[in-house]
């Protein structure tokens, strides 16, 4: 049995995000059977609907089953962190699986029977999973339960179930799956369930069309896809259809695609033609030239992917370029040319001198061992754009990296916003406190002059900043009689003096 020491409440945030881990914080209460396995956990955590949960240790992390909807897709869902917590929590299991399968092997099969039922007859879920397969094997067909699943209430506690039963054999059930999802596919949106489960169900239902198709393609398939994108637009992903479609119908399904662009461009990139594709996204007015290179990148046209983009970067706003830069210096490293890669951001920072620019050069050069060769040429960079500009990129590089004074000098000699002049000004008060008291008081003078509670409550907060200034100078009373000029010059803005009153001023 896997020891407790396995994961911790800090790896299952992690791993589920923290909405989803508060969630399932809330229903420890309701983990049934827990029991520990050789590699994991299993239990039953009482839902809408009983849900079984398994975890299992996975080279370091914690994969997680659960039969819910939202797990259906291999999400991390409340109901595993409700059983991890459980489990770190030394909840006491109810139940032992191991020794209730060899008790259960032991009965007759009359006593079973009765047990079962008599379970079944206590459990609303379990009668109603026993009476869905009970009915396929008397009249050997699920299609009532399915036509049944156009009802909203059928949908929301049946469809796991009925699609549980197709899944067992999908070439013969193929046609009665493409009806599933046809019924499902005109409830589904319409559902109001904030769990996602209704479009986890209609998701599941396609995902196993197309797997039944790949084993026995039926003649339509490309018209049928065609006209179920018209009624439901972006459900469907071709890929998985693909090799049911084959290169005829795949080409089928271009020309039916029509003007649905998006459409279009899954069947051509399925079907494989990658200058056809190129040349589709290309005429997008939005055109996705990340999308574009990788494309030709994937066909193996290396140089030709890394001059496409390249040449985006050069055509574009900097701000669009991003991507596109993370494309090519991935690329670059790849294939084993990091001053290339260090080069691509370099440019980019050329054309964009931000401070984010600045992290995404020097945690690459960092990585790469040669960040003090280019951090000179880029601070100039910096500078020179400060000069044309603001400072406050320059200033917020500076700060970052413990450049005080020179932030404080650059801040001087090329002017900045008002947020960075405070950033400064909190940075350097120990040593400057003389020149930063100028700062403060300019500053708490234009949050005054906005006339508004919010700026009332910045100046004080200036002000208060200032009155430590004064302490290190030895000023108190400099202090004092500004703060009576403020107080003389405002007598007519009662909220202010309100908020000096509250802040002992």
């Amino acid at each position: 049995m896997v020891g407790v020491t396995w994961f911790s409440e800090d790896e299952l945030r992690s791993i589920a995000g923290n909405a989803v881990f508060q969630r399932g914080r809330g229903m420890v209460g309701k983990v049934e059977d827990l029991g520990g396995l050789v590699d994991g956990v299993t239990a039953v955590v009482v839902g809408s609907e009983p849900y079984r949960v398994g975890l299992k240790a996975r080279h370091g992390t914690i994969e997680a089953r659960c039969t819910c909807p939202f797990a259906a897709d291999g999400a991390f869902c409340k109901h595993a962190v409700a059983v991890g917590l459980a489990w770190l929590r030394g909840v006491k299991p109810v139940g032992d699986q191991a020794l209730v399968r060899q008790y259960l092997t032991e009965l007759t099969k009359d006593d079973l029977v009765e047990l079962v039922a008599n379970e079944a007859a206590r459990d609303a879920s379990l009668l109603r999973r026993l009476s869905l397969r009970a009915v396929a094997k008397q009249t050997g067909t699920l299609s009532g339960r399915v036509d049944a699943l156009a009802q909203e209430q059928a949908f929301l506690e049946d469809a796991r179930d009925v699609l549980d039963l197709l899944e067992e054999d999908l070439a013969a059930n193929r046609d009665l799956i493409r009806r599933a999802v046809e019924v499902m596919a005109d409830v589904a949106p319409d559902i109001d369930d904030e769990t996602g489960a209704a479009a986890a169900h209609l998701l599941r239902a396609i995902a196993l069309y197309a797997r039944a198709c790949a084993a026995d393609p039926p003649e339509d398939l490309a018209a049928w896809l065609a006209g179920f994108e018209k009624k439901l637009p972006g459900w469907l992903e071709i890929r998985p259809f693909a090799e049911a479609l084959g290169e005829d119908g795949l080409r089928q399904l271009v020309e039916l695609a029509g003007d649905d662009r998006k459409f279009r461009e899954q069947a051509v990139e399925a079907l494989g033609d990658v200058d056809e594709l190129v040349s589709l996204l290309a005429e997008d007015p939005r055109v996705d030239h990340v999308r574009i290179a990788k494309a030709l990148y994937d066909a193996g046209r290396v140089d030709e992917a890394i001059e496409r983009a390249e040449h985006s970067m050069t055509e574009l706003p900097a701000n669009r370029c991003g991507e596109l830069a993370e494309f090519l210096v991935g690329v670059h490293l790849e294939a084993d040319r990091p001053a290339q890669a260090s080069a691509v951001l370099e440019r980019l920072l050329w054309r964009s001198p931000t401070k984010q620019a600045y992290d995404q050069l020097k945690a690459l050069c960092e990585r790469l061992g040669t960040w003090p060769e280019p951090r000179q040429r880029v601070l100039r960079v910096l500078r020179a754009s400060a000069r044309e500009r603001q400072a406050d990129q320059l200033i917020d590089v500076l700060l970052d990296e413990g450049e005080t004074t020179q932030a404080w000098d650059a801040a001087a000699e090329f002017g900045c916003s008002q947020s960075a002049w405070l950033r400064v000004a909190d940075q350097v008060a120990e040593s400057r406190p003389a020149e930063v008291a100028g700062v403060y008081r300019l500053l708490a003078t234009d949050c005054v002059k906005q006339a508004s509670r919010d700026g009332y409550r910045q100046a004080v907060v200036l002000l208060k900043k200032l009155r430590r200034v004064h302490e290190l100078l030895d000023s108190d009373e400099e202090f004092e009689e500004y703060v009576e000029s403020l107080r003389r010059d405002n007598e007519r803005r009662p909220a202010f003096l309100d908020e000096l009153r509250k802040a002992g001023l």
